[in-house]
């Protein structure tokens, strides 16, 4: 089967976001969780939600809640791993899965077709990603389920750092020209928050 599924990385401490935590902040209505479950439901067959393990008991969002289990705190290789753990063993015929960041609340509502066209073009590979003038998106990516044994491996050995993984393991980028300036700016601060409200 070509499923796909899609796994949304809410796992940040949002320490630098006065007043609680960011995925519940308001944009145009809804929060920034709301806000990416309902864009990336549209792109993938199943969803799921990748988060701290001391969080978990508190949501109710009506999709797969997967706690960082193994490797807590160590930045959003632990929530990946997680999933792609939890991913192959209840959805074993799977072998695509697609991240989104939670704070990125413009992310392309095609980003999923974009990973999808890439891998058919470069088959024999297994990590995807796209940027956007000049700057990798690491959490916009494309995995394979069977990657999760090298990624294991490297935090085991304390390597924590996205990029250096997907250099590591041959990932293919792609730039992306045709989307809004805004697309993948991110929501660390209030600050942030309401310079991305003039773009509803």
């Amino acid at each position: 089967m070509n499923e796909i599924i899609g796994v949304l990385l809410a796992g940040g401490k949002s320490s630098r976001f006065e007043g609680g935590d960011k995925i519940f902040a308001t944009l145009d209505g809804e929060t920034l969780i709301e806000r990416a479950i309902r864009k990336a439901s549209k792109q993938v067959d199943k969803l799921i939600l990748s988060i701290n393990n001391y969080e978990s008991d508190n949501l109710d969002f009506k999709i797969p809640i997967v706690p960082d289990l193994n490797f807590q705190l160590v930045g959003p290789l632990g929530g990946i791993l997680s999933t792609l753990e939890w991913i192959s063993q209840n959805h074993s015929y799977v072998n695509n899965v697609v991240y989104f960041a939670v704070d990125v609340p413009f992310f392309p509502n095609d980003i999923v077709n974009t990973l999808l066209k890439m891998k058919k073009i470069n088959s024999c590979k297994k990590l995807f990603c796209v940027s956007h003038e000049g700057i990798i998106q690491p959490l916009f990516s494309l995995w394979d389920v069977s990657l999760r044994h090298q990624l294991k491996e490297y935090l085991e050995k304390d390597e924590y750092k996205v990029q250096y993984f997907l250099k590591k393991n041959s990932c293919i980028v792609e730039e992306l020209k045709s989307i809004d300036a805004h697309s993948f700016l991110n929501v660390n601060t209030k600050k942030d928050l309401e310079k991305l409200r003039a773009y509803i």
